[in-house]
């Protein structure tokens, strides 16, 4: 498969975007990686942000990720990462990256890879191939627990018969 090639969306007031991890710079303390937030202002290296719960945040550009444009046909379009055909393209590239083995030296960029290309697809309303099939497989298990579980018991209390409770006054000494 061809790689095709990508482009940032630049972050413009009122854009959505999310916070994204730059190893080695850190994220400021109380935000997280992969938040969705609402772009407010743009400067030269940082970018004011408000995330769904109201706070407002100053990060620096690095830190903000507004989405990506790809280019999958070669001819220099730039389709955005929403588009069917992209969200197609990625769901072929996850499964290619999940298939093919790589070097030790190098698995570790493979799994960040393969969990960028999750997230991509989660945030754009599709859920990966696999994870669907892991979710049935879950779902099976769950319905064949509860076909299989013991019943519980009719009474879990040891006293009088199902008539009522004898009155402690009459039981024998």
């Amino acid at each position: 498969m061809n790689r095709a090639q990508t482009f940032p969306n630049p972050p413009k007031p009122g854009a959505r975007g999310w916070i994204s991890r730059a190893d080695p710079y850190p994220l400021p303390h109380g935000l997280g990686d992969r938040w969705p937030v609402t772009v407010l202002a743009v400067g030269p290296k940082w970018c004011a942000v408000e995330t769904q719960d109201g706070c407002q945040w100053v990060v620096e550009s690095r830190h903000l990720d507004c989405g990506l444009r790809y280019d999958i046909c070669g001819n220099g379009s730039r389709t955005p990462e929403h588009h069917p055909a992209v969200l197609d393209y990625l769901e072929s590239y996850l499964t290619e990256l999940r298939q093919n083995p790589w070097q030790a030296t190098i698995d570790n960029h493979r799994f960040d890879l393969i969990s960028r290309t999750v997230w991509i697809l989660r945030r754009n309303g599709r859920e990966p191939p696999e994870a669907e099939e892991a979710n049935q497989r879950r779902r099976e298990a769950e319905e064949d627990q509860r076909h299989t579980a013991p019943t519980p018991p009719a009474c879990i209390w040891p006293g009088p018969s199902p008539g009522g409770i004898a009155d402690l006054d009459d039981a024998p000494p």
